[in-house]
Order: structure tokens, then sequence, then C-alpha cells
């Protein structure tokens, strides 16, 4: 290998970025998730629809109106960000660990692949 060779893959929620770098008899490897479509359709859609949506709710529930009822939609909303807050930082662990087993089988193929004696009649030497 020469230089660096570098994959991505997007299913719409940000890339995951492989790359593979050789100099030196040293192979180089890593891989990167750029999840900010996913965290912004999470926060976009979760806080804001659920702060209002749920809070009129409770708002109706508790047969708030005017003023009053903007306390539930601001509770609700703030209550939506913390558990959104929580759910991504679980996402997040789970996106370290797929990147963390992506690396290790990517490892290991370099390895097994770098470890391959020469093809018949070639001895290594140019």
């Amino acid at each position: 290998m020469f230089g660096r060779m570098e994959w991505s893959f997007d299913e719409g929620t940000g890339p995951v970025i492989i790359g593979i770098t050789s100099r030196d008899g040293v192979v180089e490897i890593d891989v990167a998730a750029e999840k900010a479509g996913e965290v912004g359709l999470i926060y976009g859609m979760i806080v804001p629809f659920g702060g209002i949506l749920g809070g009129a709710a409770v708002a109706k529930l508790f047969v708030l109106t005017g003023g009053l009822a903007a306390i539930p939609v601001v509770a609700v909303a703030g209550l939506s960000y913390l558990g959104v807050r929580i759910g991504w930082g679980m996402r997040s662990k789970w996106w370290e660990r797929r990147i963390g087993r992506i690396t290790e089988r990517i490892g290991s193929i370099v390895q097994e692949v770098t470890a391959l004696p020469p093809a018949s009649g070639e001895d290594g030497v140019s």
C-alpha cells in the first residue's frame, strides 16, 4: 500500500470513514463516525415536538390555559432534552463499541494480508 486508502459509507445520518495508511512498514488504521445528521435529527425532532405536544397534553390534563399552559410545555421540553441527552450518551457508547469492532476486524484482515508469503516464484526482492 502506498499513501492512504480511505472508504466511507453514509446511510443518511452521517458517514463512517475508514482510513488505512502505510508508512515505513507500519500500518495505521483509523475509523471515525461523523453522526451530525443523526444528532440533528434526534435533537431537532424529539425536543421540540416532545416539549410542545407533551407539554400541551399535560396542560390539557390539568386544564391549564393561557400563560399557565407554557409552564408544562417548558418543563416537558426540559425533560425531553434531558432524556435525549441520556439517550444520545448511550447511542454514542454504542457507536464507540461498533467503531472499535470495525477497527479490530480491519486490523486482523490487514495482518492476514501483510503476513501472506510471496507468491510462488517471487522472492519478495525487487
